[in-house]
């Protein structure tokens, strides 16, 4: 089975731009599957882009395979994706030169986690994610990663605190460290300040490991963010348009030119 969906866009005669979209967690209540993912990737491919949506397992938390599961997850899922570009590179419908990640929740950790190993994408979408995994597993009020997490405290047998120890002790899948990495330039985060899934502190900290890249903020929490998806999809279509297509003119005119031009208007 292909590591992914393609949609490409329709009556294309030429190599469309990609969009890899990086899934979230688990399931929405009531929605199959990868629904947000594919409404995202609907509006993209109406706007010229070919997209591809990850597929990914279910994380299950497995006795006697310990606490290293979680980073092994991670790091399976990441190369999951990679392998997915290796395959998109050869379809002749994708623009190779122009090759982006647009994740949300646990797909913007993904997004950060492939930027900092993967040099074909040009630019990146982090929505809703956070640095801190250990610290964002225990702390969350998601039920879905709440109750991994009571999966895995029992089955480990260690309280909130010895997990979070003992989980950051060689974890290697943390965005933290992989942002050091990543160009700012290539990176628009999306934050929510009510966020109760991913804290806003923990939001915070990755766009500072990130070195402050362009941001996003929604007055909302995490799931009512989808109340103003629309918005987010014409601004994430906005940056991949100025990431893949970058202004000849712009680039061309000297910095005192270029000033002038913004203060007094095209002409």
């Amino acid at each position: 089975m292909p590591h992914f969906e393609l949609l490409l866009p329709p009556k294309q005669k030429e190599p469309a731009p990609l969009i890899l979209i990086l899934p979230i967690l688990g399931q929405l209540l009531f929605f199959t599957d990868l629904w947000i993912e594919r409404m995202i990737a609907h509006f993209f491919v109406r706007k010229g882009f070919a997209v591809a949506i990850l597929r990914r397992d279910f994380f299950q938390y497995l006795p006697h395979h310990g606490i290293e599961q979680v980073g092994d997850y991670l790091s399976r899922t990441v190369k999951q994706a990679r392998l997915a570009l290796d395959e998109l590179v050869q379809n002749p419908a994708v623009d190779t030169a122009r090759i982006g990640s647009l994740g949300i929740s646990f797909g913007g950790v993904l997004s950060v986690l492939l930027a900092a190993e993967e040099p074909r994408l040009k630019a990146c979408v982090v929505a809703l994610a956070g640095g801190n995994i250990p610290e964002i597993i225990v702390t969350s009020k998601d039920p879905l990663l709440s109750s991994y997490c009571r999966e895995l405290l029992q089955g480990l047998r260690l309280n909130r605190e010895e997990f979070v120890r003992e989980l950051k002790k060689d974890f290697k899948e943390e965005p933290l460290k992989a942002a050091e990495k990543i160009n700012p330039e290539k990176i628009l985060m999306v934050i929510a300040r009510f966020d109760h899934v991913v804290f806003p502190r923990y939001a915070m900290a990755l766009r500072n490991a990130l070195q402050k890249p362009k941001t996003i903020f929604v007055p909302l929490g995490h799931y009512f963010t989808i109340l103003v998806m629309a918005y987010l999809n014409r601004q994430a279509l906005a940056f991949f348009k100025q990431k893949f297509f970058p202004s000849p003119l712009k680039e061309s005119l000297p910095a005192g030119k270029e000033a002038s031009r913004t203060k007094n208007g095209s002409r």
